[in-house]
């Protein structure tokens, strides 16, 4: 009988380890776009970082894909004001299994609360 109860352990310690690999270790897809056609106050050219990666450049109206590895990351969102001071914003956000991140780089530029949305990744 310890037999049976030390390998039903040893495989449910198993199977919990693999779970959390495998949610950990998924590529996920960021949606990264700079506005739509008439919003406002959108920023010709901005300057995007995730994760600590290099930084890319993104135009007005244009979009951008990136993949990450985990649940927990954070972007940086580098821009020239109206006074020509460079700004710098950091926010922080989770991938979710099977939901795909939309950030709208647009909206975290002028301090709006639903830069981030979620859908649903087709398979």
């Amino acid at each position: 009988m310890k037999r049976l109860v030390s390998w039903i352990v040893v495989i449910g310690i198993t199977i919990l380890i693999s779970i959390m690999l495998f949610m950990t270790g998924k590529l996920h897809k960021v949606m990264l776009n700079n506005g739509k056609k008439g919003d406002k106050n959108i920023m010709e050219v901005v300057e995007y970082s995730i994760d600590k990666s290099p930084f890319k450049k993104i135009k007005a109206l244009k979009k951008s894909v990136v993949e990450v590895k985990g649940i927990s990351h954070i972007i940086t969102v580098r821009f020239e004001n109206e006074n020509g001071e460079k700004m710098e914003i950091t926010e922080k956000f989770k991938a979710k299994i099977g939901e795909r991140e939309n950030i709208d780089i647009s909206k975290i530029v002028n301090n709006e609360n639903d830069w981030l949305k979620y859908t649903k990744e087709k398979r």
